[in-house]
């Protein structure tokens, strides 16, 4: 039984372990040699960074909650005002970063006081929201009662789904030549990009093996397509067609494989790569256009 076939059944289990699921994924990164997975799995595990960003998922909306009064009345926990701030404060306020790591959250699961206090400095901007007699005293943001299990059933079902699919990429006993662990890598690495992030694909575009530049192409999206490549490099009139490369070959849903007029398309890049006429490495290239068109069309290339 390889690493992923490991990872599905402990998460498939009654009362899956998900904190033993990471610690085996962070085994098969190492194993694959994906340092983006890799990542991935080391900050859910242990929290993510400060300066780190954060995937959408740890993200939660929160309601404003605080004690206001007057001098005849006093009221707890209301919910503040929020239509006077602005859009950008509004944001900023209603929602929480979670940064902490997979076991600290899921001691959280069912607790009804996740609240998050905010300084006077901060209370004090609903004021304007009320009758000019009261004034906030304390405020804090509070998360629903479910949202934390939410977050932990997003970690356990995306690793689930990116596991499920490397599970029929390696071989059944795990056991990858050192020739093997290069394709392999790459086929991980599209398999995670989907099932982590979806059709939304962060790609790594290169000159030689240094990444300079990071941008994002959307399942099905030409145009996301062609800026990922534009950034990289690649001149409007190889845009162009491309863009009729795509509609040449049609639909290719159910497929697992390029069409023969995006097929050609790519081999005229590459070629221009090794000739030096686009400002790539080859191997850089290759990269670059095998992640691009296969978060484009869905399928690992």
């Amino acid at each position: 039984m390889n690493k992923a076939a490991e990872i599905v059944e402990i998460l498939g289990s009654e009362g899956a372990d998900l904190v033993n699921a990471l610690i085996k994924a962070q085994i098969l990164a190492a194993e694959v040699g994906d340092n983006a997975f890799a990542q991935w799995v080391k900050n859910e595990l242990l929290g993510y960074p400060d300066d780190a960003d954060l995937p959408a998922y740890r993200v939660l909306n929160q309601t404003l909650l605080g004690n206001v009064s007057n001098a005849a009345h006093r009221h707890n926990e209301v919910v503040l005002p929020l239509f006077h701030l602005k859009d950008e404060h509004r944001e900023m306020l209603t929602t929480r970063k979670l940064r902490e790591g997979i076991a600290e959250l899921q001691a959280w699961v069912g607790r009804d006081n996740l609240a998050s206090p905010l300084g006077m400095e901060l209370a004090s901007i609903f004021n304007g929201g009320l009758d000019s007699t009261y004034r906030v005293e304390r405020a804090w943001g509070k998360l629903s009662l479910g949202a934390v299990e939410g977050l932990l059933v997003q970690v356990r079902s995306r690793l689930l789904e990116f596991a499920l699919e490397v599970k029929k990429i390696l071989p059944p006993d795990d056991g990858l030549s050192k020739s093997e662990v290069h394709t392999v890598s790459h086929k991980v690495s599209d398999a995670f990009q989907g099932a982590i992030f979806g059709d939304h694909a962060t790609i790594q575009i290169g000159s030689g093996h240094t990444a300079t530049i990071h941008n994002s192409v959307i399942k099905n999206d030409l145009d996301s397509l062609k800026s990922v490549l534009r950034s990289a490099g690649v001149e409007e009139n190889e845009l162009v067609s491309l863009g009729s490369a795509v509609v040449a070959d049609g639909d290719l849903s159910g497929q697992k494989s390029l069409g023969q007029s995006v097929r050609s398309w790519m081999a005229r890049l590459l070629a221009k790569a090794a000739e030096g006429s686009w400002n790539i490495g080859i191997g850089a290239a290759g990269n670059l256009l095998a992640s691009a068109l296969g978060a484009f069309y869905g399928f690992p290339i």
